[in-house]
């Protein structure tokens, strides 16, 4: 079963595709790189969730693929919020992928630490061609601006976003922690059930429609192939073939 990444950004795939492989691993993950005449969207949403949905809704329409679309940025209160995080982002030239960090810095120099509180945002959308919009998820987190940039450069402002509790940029921490504390992770966790609905249903109607049931292998019983798996659904418990109700009869019937 693929999944989309409706992404061309070579480090929003990597991570994307490093989480859905590591929690659903029967996924082949491909991205928008894989698609050199899609046509991209310029999402006009007034929210992160907003812009990702678009983002996922239009892809899956062209590519008749399920996909996923992510939009994040660093939202800091003092200078107007997620308003301003979204107004910023549409005024960067088109295929910049880094922030421009050194225009934040300069804007919050005035500021004393309590100004300097911030946030990274991560919205994440799942569609279908069938369904169009199947779920939107989102993650934050929090911390503050730090007075210098610290360690390289990202396209996550890594390199001036302490979260809180660390004392060290998001750039200065080791590979590990970035992955495990990441905001894009914790929004992709959230988005698991719902890919798990989409990819265990159609494997396990694959397996009750092309594999023989034993009546085929010449079974006279004529046994059954019953999915009551941890996965089943509705659809597939229904569709288990040849199956004959096998619960314990009560005592003293017949």
């Amino acid at each position: 079963m693929e999944l989309i990444i409706a992404s061309s950004n070579p480090f929003k795939i990597r991570e994307l595709r490093t989480v859905a492989q590591e929690l659903l691993p029967s996924l082949t993950i491909r991205s928008l790189i894989d698609f050199p005449n899609f046509e991209p969207l310029n999402p006009e949403g007034e929210s992160f969730e907003q812009n990702a949905s678009q983002k996922a809704v239009h892809a899956a329409r062209l590519l008749q693929k399920p996909c996923v679309a992510d939009d994040s940025g660093l939202v800091v209160l003092a200078l107007g919020g997620c308003a301003e995080s979204l107004r910023r982002k549409k005024q960067q030239p088109a295929g910049k992928m880094l922030p421009d960090t050194k225009r934040l810095l300069n804007d919050m120099s005035a500021f004393d630490e309590a100004g300097r509180e911030a946030f990274l945002e991560c919205a994440i959308a799942f569609a279908t061609p069938e369904s169009g919009l199947i779920k939107t998820v989102s993650a934050r987190m929090e911390g503050v601006i730090a007075p210098a940039e610290r360690g390289p450069a990202t396209f996550d402002f890594a390199s001036i976003f302490i979260k809180h509790e660390y004392g060290k940029t998001m750039a200065q921490l080791s590979p590990d922690v970035q992955k495990r504390i990441s905001h894009r992770r914790k929004a992709f966790e959230k988005l698991v059930a719902s890919l798990r609905q989409l990819v265990y249903p159609f494997q396990l109607e694959n397996r009750l429609y092309n594999e023989p049931t034993p009546r085929d292998k010449g079974d006279e019983k004529g046994s059954c192939i019953r999915d009551t798996g941890p996965f089943s659904t509705p659809l597939s418990r229904e569709r288990s073939l040849g199956c004959k109700d096998d619960s314990p009869t009560e005592m003293g019937k017949v």
